[in-house]
């Protein structure tokens, strides 16, 4: 049951990453003269990253902690990047 869910919540965890990176770049990145990056070109990036840097572990972990490391934790850096864009 755990497998069928995180497999229904990966394209949503991809999607998620994907526009925040998106959107961080144009925060972050384009005020010091980068071009900025679409939502397309960002779910790519997202991808690539996160392929290169994937820990494949063996250890079972629970629904919750993946729902947490998938959806809340790129919700909480939301918060804390916006935090830092005001600051800008």
């Amino acid at each position: 049951m755990a497998v069928l869910f995180i497999f229904l919540l990966l394209p949503v965890s991809i999607i998620i990453n994907g526009l925040l990176l998106s959107l961080f770049w144009d925060w972050f990145f384009v005020p010091l003269g980068v071009p900025s990056v679409g939502a397309a070109h960002a779910l790519g990036i997202s991808l690539i990253v996160t392929m290169l840097t994937y820990n494949y572990s063996k250890d079972e972990r629970e629904a919750s902690e993946v729902l947490l490391t998938m959806i809340v934790r790129p919700l909480y850096l939301l918060a804390f990047a916006a935090l830092f864009y005001s600051f800008m």
